[in-house]
């Protein structure tokens, strides 16, 4: 019977995916590219909800000024990884995030390219992201 149970708890929906600990977090992005003298370095606050806690379009670079879709999200117990689009740009990519800590912290890489086939007009982009836990949400 306790074998049973376990096999039904980890079989369930849900039970093998990362997730987020819900609340406020304190975020770092890193953007380098081909296209940009200097890495664009960016942190900032974010309150995450326990909806958005097993969702990675709501805590990495889904802020509102973008096309990009994620697409073929797959999750594991501490790691998602995907597929991106941004249909206005043409750009296509994928990612990856690590979580760890109970659900407390979070590295994640995103890369993206025009797909050009001459050098002169490739743009290469990468994003990393890491996250911390900083307390409940105010």
């Amino acid at each position: 019977m306790k074998k049973l149970l376990v096999a039904l708890a980890l079989a369930a929906p849900g039970a093998a995916m990362a997730y987020l600990e819900p609340g406020e977090w304190t975020f770092t992005s890193t953007v380098t590219s081909t296209s940009l003298k200097n890495a664009h370095i960016n942190t900032y606050r974010q309150c995450i909800s326990k909806a958005e806690a097993g969702n990675p379009r709501a805590w990495f670079g889904q802020r509102g000024t973008t096309d990009c879709q994620f697409q073929s999200i797959k999750s594991s117990y501490e790691t998602y990884a995907w597929e991106i689009t941004c249909p206005k740009a043409g750009w296509k990519g994928n990612g990856n995030a690590t979580v760890a800590g109970k659900g407390r912290t979070v590295q994640a890489q995103t890369r993206v390219s025009n797909g050009a086939t001459r050098a002169v007009s490739l743009v290469d982009t990468t994003t990393k992201l890491s996250g911390k836990r900083t307390g409940p949400c105010r």
